[in-house]
Order: C-alpha cells, then structure tokens, then sequence
C-alpha cells in the first residue's frame, strides 16, 4: 500500500511539473516579440494605386479601414501645369478597395475635382473631406459615400478652403480646419447640416505672454472621447516678432463649441519644426501625440510618440531618428500601441545616380512607451514611408503609405511610385511578402 502511495504521489509530481514547464513557456512567448506568424492571418504586399502618367500622389492615406471585404483607404493624384495659372494644379480623389487574396484585386472610384485629405468610417459608408473649386476660390468639400463608392450626399463650405479632418460622435459629426492662421470647427448633423461654427486661434495656448502670437500652420485631427466631447490636434507657430517656434497644440472642445483646456509643446530651438501627424484616445483619457520632427540646420528628422493624460500633461514620450517627418501609429486595447516610421540606408542603386534606400521600420511599445520589437523592411521598394496604420479584423496590422521603385532610371521624373498597402501578422512579420 505504501509503495502504490508512492508512485501516485511520483506520477502527481511529473504531471504538476509538465504543466509548470508548459505554463512557463506560454507565457514567455506572450510577452516577448516573437518571430512565429499568428494563425490565420494573411499578410502581403500590393501596390494598391499608381497614378496615371506623370501625375504626383497627393494626398497620401490618412486612414486604412478594413470593410470585411476589402482594405478601404482614400487619396489622390495631383496634376500641376508648368505655365502660369490661376488654378496651377488640379486634382482627383480616389477610393480604393484592395483585396488581398492569392489573386489581389483593387478597385477604385475616382471623384474629379476634389483633393482628398480624410476619410472617417460610418456605420454604412464613409465619410470624405477635403477642398474643391469654388465660383470664388477653394471652398471646402464633404461627402457621405457608400460601401460601393456612390456620393449620398455632399456639401460644401465657402468659410474653409480646405475640410482637414473630421471626427464622428453619437449623432453629429465636428469638422476641423484651418484658414489664415485661425482654427475652424463646424459642427453638423449626420445630414451634413450646420449646427454651430467656432474659429480659434490664441485660445490653443493659454500660456502666451504680452507681445507673443499664435497662428496655427494646419489642422490635423480631432477624436471623440468617451463624454461627447472633441480634441482636437494642429501644429502651430508662435511668434514675439523676432522668433518663429513651431511646435504643436491641443485644444479640448465641449458639444456647444466652448472650450475647457489648451495645451501647446514646443522645440527647445528655433531650427526644430515639429509637425503633427495623429492623435489617439485611450478609453480612460489618455492620448497618444504623433508628430514628426525636422532639424533645418543639420538636415535631420525624427518620429516622436508622446503620451499625455486626460488634462494633456506629458506622462512619456519615445523617439526614434527617420528619414523624414512620416510617421504614424494605432492604439491596441490593452494600452500598448504600433508604431511605423521611415529611415535612411545608404547603398549605390545599380545604373542610378541614387545612393541611398529608405526603409520602413514597424515597431511594439507598451503602456509605458517601452520598446517590445520592432521590424524592419529593407526589400519591399526602393523608398518606402508610413502614412497610415490600424489593425485588422483578424489581428493583423496594416500599414499604408509611399514607396518608389527607381528601376534603374536616373531621375527623379521616371521612377516608379505611388500607395503600396502591407499587412503584417500581430508581432509585425510578413512571411508572404517574399
């Protein structure tokens, strides 16, 4: 009896070890970021739009949505004349659905006369901002479009040239736009019909001293938070009439257009430019800041995330030197965020008067701006930048953005360019992309 007491006792110890062993490594593999693919998730490569002849890509996506079906972005392809013109450049706005299957399908409907810088995802289509001529002078745009493309309905708007972004709430939308120097928002209904108009402009820094001036350079973005009210995020400039500083701003608008607090950032040095790419709300209030960071004097570039509290008071912020100010991010549910930025990687193009590559980096950090992995793309194009991220349906994320292939050309005029769209699996790997 003692001997049997003793091998169960024995068997009970193998088995609680077993199951220690196995709890141990499951759990380091969690937490750390690791090379296996997720099951389930599809990645891949496509160029998802090449604009015809010598036309620019302009707008670039500021948003990737993903529909079920297809990837939904907006952008565009710009026309300019050499010869002087009231009107130099016109545009079109297009929206592309890929289809990222083992026969990659993308499909687009093209709208003429209208520069595309928004798109925002309703419960049944889209929404759309931007500018398009008016009888005297740009006038800003926005459209309600269906799943399949088709304009529901449309308006425009003679106090904003151009409609920057925009911001959906409960049964309303806030327009956010900017027009010599001052910040607009227009707040609707989800008929597109005005309810209330408010412009800007010092209120976005409380801490302005006699003598100083604001101005804001662009309206960027504006979220909805979890108590109907709107941040809003723009880069501006302050002045005192000898030195420009150009730096960032938040503004937290209520529902009747009051407003409750201002923050404003700025560079240390006047030679610093930052410029703000997104904004990201966490449920309990937080923000994550985007913003992008140019050295005119040493010819350098930055992509800084800085997270703020609910009042906007800096809790930490992670930066990381780029190739340009490109850079972007989205936030997970867990608090943690992906981030994607642009670096440069010298290297002579064969048959190219080119002698350097620009990659794309993609990257993990933690609730408290700590670095988990980060992925780095050195074969994909030629020159390749981050203009939008979010993840999708099934846990892969998605990165769209600006890449030109030089094809052994030498000049600038002849290579090839246009919006690629790059899905990752959860930890940023893309074993289909070879």
């Amino acid at each position: 009896m003692k001997k049997m007491t003793a091998i169960i006792v024995a068997i009970t110890m193998v088995l609680l070890f077993i199951a220690c062993s196995s709890s141990n490594s499951s759990s380091s593999s969690n937490s750390s970021g690791n090379n296996d693919s997720p099951t389930g998730i599809a990645t891949g490569l496509v160029r998802a739009f090449v604009p015809s002849g010598s036309d620019i890509v302009s707008p670039l996506p500021d948003r990737i949505f993903d529909a079920g079906d297809a990837y939904v972005f907006l952008t565009g392809s710009e026309q300019c004349s050499q010869l002087p013109s009231d009107n130099p450049c016109t545009g079109s706005a297009s929206l592309v659905r890929v289809q990222m299957s083992g026969t990659s399908a993308t499909t687009r409907t093209d709208f003429p006369d209208f520069f595309a810088f928004h798109l925002e995802r309703l419960s049944n289509g889209y929404l759309v901002t931007g500018g398009r001529p008016g009888a005297s002078g740009p006038e800003g745009y926005t459209a309600l479009i269906s799943e399949n493309g088709t304009v529901q309905s449309e308006a425009y708007v003679d106090s904003l040239s151009t409609i920057s972004t925009a911001s959906l709430g409960s049964d309303n939308l806030l327009l956010f736009g900017d027009d010599e120097g001052t910040a607009r928002f227009i707040f609707t209904g989800m008929d597109l019909s005005v309810q209330w108009q408010r412009a800007y402009q010092s209120e976005w820094d409380p801490d302005l001293v006699e003598g100083e001036t604001l101005t804001i350079r662009s309206a960027v973005d504006v979220a909805n938070d979890s108590d109907a009210s709107y941040v809003a995020l723009a880069s501006v400039v302050k002045s005192n009439g000898i030195k420009l500083i150009r730096g960032i701003a938040l503004l937290r608008v209520e529902p009747a257009g009051s407003v409750s607090w201002a923050r404003a950032f700025y560079p240390a040095e006047e030679n610093l430019i930052w410029q703000a790419k997104r904004l990201l709300l966490k449920p309990d209030g937080t923000m994550l800041i985007v913003y992008g960071m140019d050295d005119v004097t040493n010819d350098s570039h930055a992509a800084v995330f800085l997270m703020v509290d609910a009042e906007g008071d800096p809790i930490w912020n992670f930066s990381t030197s780029a190739s340009s100010n490109r850079c972007n991010a989205v936030m997970l549910s867990d608090g943690s965020s992906v981030i994607a930025w642009p670096t440069w990687r010298t290297g002579q193009l064969e048959g190219t008067a080119w002698d350097f590559y620009i990659d794309l980096n993609v990257a993990r950090l933690d609730a408290q701006g700590n670095m988990l992995w980060q992925r780095k793309f050195t074969d994909l194009f030629d020159a390749i930048e981050p203009t939008a991220i979010s993840i999708s349906n099934d846990g892969g994320i998605l990165v769209v953005g600006y890449y030109r292939d030089f094809e052994g050309t030498t000049t600038a005029q002849d290579d090839s360019r246009g919006v690629y769209l790059l899905k990752l699996d959860a930890n940023g790997n893309c074993p289909d992309c070879s």
